[in-house]
């Protein structure tokens, strides 16, 4: 089973950010949090995480504090 920290590193990988920012977070919870085959928790938590990451490099490439 692919944890959200996994998936969280997969898509920053696949965004071209270091995946090792993801360990500038944790994410909490497990799947499943609906009865479903898919890991929608573990998938929604690293997209909204990987969103805040990027917005984060973002506001740091335009002078503000990290």
């Amino acid at each position: 089973m692919t944890t959200a920290t996994d998936a969280l590193q997969n898509v920053l990988a696949a965004g071209g950010l270091a995946p090792e920012e993801s360990a500038t977070v944790a994410i909490r919870g497990n799947d499943p949090i609906l009865p479903t085959d898919f890991q929608i928790g573990a998938a929604t938590a690293a997209s909204i995480t990987a969103v805040g990451i990027a917005a984060n490099d973002v506001w740091t490439q335009r002078g503000g504090a990290n």
